[in-house]
């Protein structure tokens, strides 16, 4: 099975050695020959420029205990995420950044950080904010669980410091978190099993992930934000990729086909193997294969 999808960046310029919190993905639009308004008269067919984000500081990355605790279903953000995202927005703001939509995942911590970094650009531009189960972190402890998309909806449209903008729920089938309890049914309550779930079953994983990029890429648009989480990055921009150089917890098996192609770039291709930090972004050129 061959990759999905292929990233690149322009010859000029090179990805950061270390993963830098609020590094600028839109300056380097006029080394494309870009401007703001001219992605589609200088992308081919089936290239968009992918912005990826990390949310910011929940508590379970505080506290690595609250991750299979009561309290830390669905974990948020701290004052400190908060403070990453104004932070980011700022920076946002400054470079002009304006994506054509917005892709989250459906957990509290992404939808946090999408509304309170891209705030300026949502309200500028009215940007469709669209949720999507596909790129959601990796199900293993109750942090990863999602709480009803009702509960989650009132709690995101009376937050005062949230922004008042439609997310559009269309694309998720089930009001309950069904992939937690299919993991659920398979191996207990939390209390009852405390390891790994989905990052122990890498090849349901690896088809999640290959399905998310493949329906990115049949999107209209040409320039997406995608608000995720590390592990799902991580697994997924590793997934058949021989000797990785970046420490892993969970071998990935060698049957799992390579997800995405790097095109024989060793630099962008570490760099995009690598960790993202909290409130992260990573922009990239992709080609759908």
């Amino acid at each position: 099975m061959k990759p999905v999808v292929r990233f690149s960046l322009p010859p000029n310029i090179r990805p950061p050695v270390l993963p830098t919190t609020g590094s600028s993905p839109a300056s380097w639009y006029p080394r494309l020959g870009l401007d703001r308004h001219g992605i589609k008269d200088t992308l081919k067919p089936r290239q968009k420029i992918l912005h990826l984000l990390r949310h910011a500081e929940g508590y379970h990355n505080l506290d690595p205990s609250v991750s299979t605790q009561a309290h830390g279903l669905d974990a948020k953000l701290t004052d400190k995420g908060r403070a990453q995202c104004a932070e980011l927005g700022r920076h946002l703001q400054d470079e002009g950044f304006r994506p054509q939509l917005i892709v989250s995942s459906t957990m509290t911590r992404a939808i946090e950080t999408g509304l309170l970094s891209l705030e300026s650009s949502i309200k500028a531009h009215s940007i469709p904010f669209l949720m999507h189960e596909g790129v959601r972190e990796t199900v293993n402890f109750l942090c990863d669980a999602r709480r009803p998309i009702s509960t989650i909806s009132t709690e995101v449209e009376s937050a005062s410091d949230l922004i008042s903008h439609t997310i559009d729920w269309s694309e998720c089938a089930h009001e309950h978190d069904e992939l937690w309890a299919t993991y659920e049914r398979k191996h207990g309550l939390q209390e009852e099993f405390t390891s790994f779930r989905e990052s122990a079953d890498l090849e349901s994983l690896s088809i999640r992930s290959r399905d998310s990029f493949r329906w990115i890429g049949e999107r209209p648009e040409q320039e997406i934000a995608v608000v995720s989480h590390s592990a799902f990055f991580w697994n997924t921009f590793n997934f058949g990729c021989p000797s990785p150089k970046i420490p892993i917890n969970i071998p990935h098996p060698s049957n799992i086909p390579q997800l995405i192609d790097f095109g024989g770039d060793v630099e962008l291709e570490l760099w995009m193997r690598s960790g993202f930090s909290n409130c992260e972004t990573r922009s990239i050129l992709a080609e759908w294969l």
